[in-house]
């Protein structure tokens, strides 16, 4: 199983690139892959100075939400968490574990990963 830590606070989480928690976030979020486009619709549409009502908001729940079943934690630790190392930063690093999750991110700091086949 992959695996990706992320820093909040002063506490190392580890998060599992794994079917079970796209599964979770998919049935309790949304579509990770869905969460991502809508992302990036959103950021060109501030880009180009329009309008953009995204179909998923990656809020601060979401956010929780997702860090919680990645990690196996109680929401409410998670949350805490969120507040101590800064709610906008803590939402980064969400959106960089739904990129390593998709396998979008850059792969870095991430365990167990697979080569692909030549």
């Amino acid at each position: 199983m992959r695996t990706i830590n992320i820093k909040l606070a002063d506490t190392t989480l580890m998060c599992s690139l794994s079917w079970k928690v796209m599964k979770g976030i998919t049935e309790q979020v949304a579509d990770p892959l869905v969460i991502a486009q809508e992302v990036q619709r959103q950021a060109k549409a501030d880009q180009e100075g329009r309008e953009y009502t995204p179909r998923v908001s990656l809020d601060t729940d979401a956010c929780v939400k997702i860090m919680s079943i990645a990690t196996g934690m109680d929401e409410d630790d998670i949350g805490d968490l969120f507040m101590e190392h800064g709610v906008v930063l803590a939402q980064a690093e969400t959106g960089m574990f739904l990129a390593e999750l998709l396998g979008a991110g850059g792969g870095k700091d991430v365990a167990g990963k697979v080569k692909a086949p030549k």
